[in-house]
């Protein structure tokens, strides 16, 4: 079986796996959920008008209220239900897939698949060359 084909079996398998299925499942929902859209379409418009006023250097009153209402609308998307349960499933997709990209670059190096364990990821240090992968 050349690389190619074991990539597709692999991705395949992650596709029957139930972290994949609740984070398409979960993504679904997001993209349905129009109460959660419109906080989000909100959000990226005041989030614009706030770096657009950052980069002309405002910081009077209008500033601050931009700035409290684009950090109340992030939080109000946050705690949504939808929104918490679509972080929950892609943080375990991004598990699942951080384990796997660990274990292939490992054996890249020359570890021993049959032996060798997923490393734990602890966010991105800017250097690639000690990287598990990203996801």
């Amino acid at each position: 079986m050349d690389m190619i084909m074991a990539a597709r079996e692999l991705s395949k398998q992650m596709q029957q796996d139930e972290r994949y299925l609740n984070f398409m499942a979960a993504m679904k929902k997001t993209d349905e959920d129009e109460k959660l859209q419109q906080m989000i379409a909100e959000f990226n418009m005041k989030r614009q008008a706030y770096e657009f006023a950052a980069n002309k250097g405002e910081m009077g009153d209008s500033f601050k209220t931009l700035e409290t209402e684009v950090n109340t609308l992030y939080n109000n998307i946050m705690e949504n239900k939808t929104m918490a349960n679509y972080n929950f499933a892609k943080a375990e997709m991004s598990s699942m897939l951080n384990a796997v990209m660990s274990i292939i670059n490992q054996c890249a190096g020359g570890a021993d698949p049959d032996t060798v364990e997923p490393k734990e990821q602890s966010g991105c240090g800017g250097s690639c060359g000690s990287c598990g992968g990203c996801a």
